[in-house]
């Protein structure tokens, strides 16, 4: 049977709310839930398919029959494992997720990545947590690989190819951003931070690495170190020595490391998005 007619049976499929585990799963939403659990075609087809396949199997851990409530679990990247969600508060989730960097309009790889976190947040809530999330707003900086070192971002660039402040082009794709969220049926955060909000708290958390000499200021430029955390590529998996061969050609000599990345970088005369700091005037890396 497709998918949409397993959805479309009702409210005897999936319970007198509406939703999963409000009565028995039919045998054909069990077997599908099974078939995404144990075929690796359907889960290579699924960016991040772990967290997907623990929704899943939260809802339906035998098959077929009753759903069975279990604590819900998730895939831990640090940890490589399936791991159980235990709240720090009890009853209380607190989410983080990425959100656009608004300098131009949102894509499909964007909406996935908002998608999967609804996903997660509604999953949250149906499991009974009470949700608090936050998904951030670039406004500054995120600079573009082949411009790092030449000072400019993605901001800036837009704003002289449209005509506009980069407070114009912030806010238009801002709006932009959320009415295409809106569009998805994407529940909206509960707080969207905007980076250029949060300067000073930048600038605190960055002077605290120059204390513990994980960073270093060379002409302006602050750095982090990598080399002095020693897990550093371990939630993504990268390889140090790897990451150090493929590192690009035509960087910073006084970097200590190649693949070291700014903190801070100093401001160019007539910059439009730039603050004073205690290494000068400047914007975040």
């Amino acid at each position: 049977m497709p998918l949409a007619g397993i959805l479309g049976r009702g409210r005897s499929s999936w319970g007198g709310d509406g939703h999963p585990g409000g009565g028995e799963l039919s045998t054909e939403l069990c077997a599908l839930f099974q078939r995404i659990l144990l075929d690796r075609d359907i889960l290579s087809l699924v960016p991040y398919n772990p967290i997907l396949v623990q929704i899943c199997y939260g809802y339906a851990e035998e098959f077929p029959g009753k759903v069975t409530r279990v604590t819900m679990r998730i895939y831990n990247t640090l940890t490589r494992r399936i791991e159980d969600i235990v709240p720090i508060e009890d009853g209380k989730i607190k989410m983080y997720s990425c959100g656009p960097t608004v300098y131009r309009y949102i894509h499909i790889g964007n909406l996935r990545t908002f998608t999967m976190a609804d996903w997660l947040r509604r999953t949250f809530t149906y499991r009974g947590f009470e949700v608090l999330h936050v998904k951030n707003i670039t406004d500054v900086g995120h600079m573009r690989q082949e411009m790092v070192d030449r000072g400019e971002d993605k901001m800036l660039a837009q704003a002289r190819k449209e005509g506009k402040t980069s407070a114009q082009i912030a806010q238009f794709y801002t709006d932009a951003f959320h009415e295409d969220e809106a569009k998805l049926n994407i529940l909206p955060a509960h707080i969207f931070p905007r980076a250029t909000q949060h300067i000073p708290e930048m600038i605190t958390i960055i002077s605290g690495l120059l204390e513990k000499g994980i960073a270093y200021e060379v002409n302006g430029y602050i750095y982090y170190d990598i080399k002095r955390f020693s897990d550093y590529g371990k939630l993504s998996g990268n390889q140090l020595e790897n990451m150090l061969a493929g590192a690009r050609e035509g960087v910073d000599a006084d970097r200590h490391n190649p693949e070291d990345f700014p903190l801070w970088k100093p401001a160019e005369a007539g910059r439009e998005m730039a603050w004073d700091s205690p290494w000068g005037r400047g914007f975040p890396g």
